[in-house]
């Protein structure tokens, strides 16, 4: 197990940055965006696989969708998808406001 200064020093190795606060912002950028960039691809496949948004598939859950496991796992998904889109964008414009 590294211990933090460890962690901090290969932060610094990484991301090429002497300064730890800007070598941890760099790094903890770069995994907001990435997660950004997974929730979005999952919410545009379900997008593109339905034909709408999360709100109108939620809507037409049990009414024109009937409830199979495919839809149900697929709601779960984009829920998720939605959901955790939202905290790290929020998390994201924290980040910048900190740095």
């Amino acid at each position: 197990i590294l211990m933090q200064g460890q962690i901090l020093k290969l932060a610094q190795e990484v991301t090429g940055s002497q300064n730890v606060d800007k070598a941890v912002t760099i790094a903890l950028e770069s995994y907001l965006e990435q997660k950004i960039a997974e929730y979005k691809q999952m919410a545009k496949s379900l997008t593109e696989k339905y034909g709408v948004g999360f709100s109108e598939f939620k809507e037409m859950l049990g009414t024109q969708l009937t409830l199979t496991w495919e839809h149900e796992k697929d709601y779960m998904d984009w829920e998720e998808a939605v959901t955790n889109l939202e905290y790290f964008e929020s998390a994201l414009e924290r980040l910048k406001a900190y740095a």
